[in-house]
């Protein structure tokens, strides 16, 4: 069963939040608007023992593209869970995904945010430190926004493009490479991404795939330049000398980058 509540809430500013429930993933309900202005929307998805969670900024009934995106372990910027939870991190670092959320949208891009509940990802160590589970189930979440999202607007060849932050990062190159041959994979971006996290296989399968993947870094980038070796080695990553692990500037990237490989502009 489904139900579907409307509310108000601030997420990106002062904009109306529509919380959908009881998601299954193998049968996947169509968009609910809460309001027939855009509106950022509060999606769960879940199945018999895991939830995933999304912000949705909506680009209207015909999108012409669509970016998930991931943040990192450790929380940082993000909007207190509607239904009580702590919340965090779902905006990443520099709000670099919520800058995204606000600008895209009015391009005919959605901008579909993983939201944590309880400001971090399910299956980290004691400490607060990523693993490869918490990763693997992290990718599964972020696959099944993605799968919904397309399923919703009814559009299966709609573009869609990965971003992550931190342990994001390859969240987002394993959620890609898992979805290759599902979703038509547009290009995949990540920010200080962190290189003992990921498959080995998995960037070289992106890269034979035909998908961009650009490398984001503050300098020194060792983890971006091992992801790129194992995209095949032709890959630079792209590199902010001065920043720290937020990366300021790769939002002035991303906001180029991703519209042109989106619309192929």
């Amino acid at each position: 069963g489904s139900l579907i509540i409307s509310l108000t809430a601030s997420f990106f500013d002062t904009m109306v939040l529509g919380l959908v429930w009881n998601f299954t993933l193998g049968g996947y309900l169509k968009r609910h608007h809460a309001d027939p202005m855009p509106s950022e929307t509060l999606v769960i998805i879940t199945d018999s023992d895991d939830m995933a969670y999304g912000l949705l900024a909506s680009a209207g009934p015909q999108p012409r593209g669509l970016i998930v995106t991931c943040p990192g372990a450790g929380g940082g910027p993000g909007p207190a869970d509607p239904r009580g939870n702590g919340g965090g991190g779902t905006y990443g670092g520099y709000m670099v995904f919520a800058k995204l959320a606000r600008v895209l949208p009015q391009r005919g891009i959605s901008v579909l945010l993983l939201h944590y509940p309880n400001g971090c990802p399910d299956a980290l160590q004691p400490d607060g430190t990523s693993t490869k589970e918490s990763v693997a189930r992290t990718a599964e979440h972020l696959k099944a926004l993605a799968c919904w999202y397309v399923e919703s607007v009814q559009l299966p060849a709609l573009p869609v493009a990965f971003v992550g932050w931190s342990m994001g990062g390859p969240v987002v190159i394993e959620a890609a490479a898992g979805l290759l041959g599902q979703l038509k994979i547009a290009s995949v971006a990540t920010i200080a991404a962190k290189f003992l996290l990921v498959h080995e296989e998995s960037p070289n399968k992106l890269v034979h795939a035909g998908v961009p993947l650009l490398l984001m870094h503050n300098s020194p980038g060792l983890a971006s330049e091992r992801l790129a070796q194992l995209a095949g080695g032709n890959l630079r990553p792209k590199l902010f000398p001065g920043e720290n692990h937020g990366v300021e500037s790769a939002f002035d990237v991303l906001k180029h980058w991703l519209p042109q490989h989106l619309l192929e502009e």
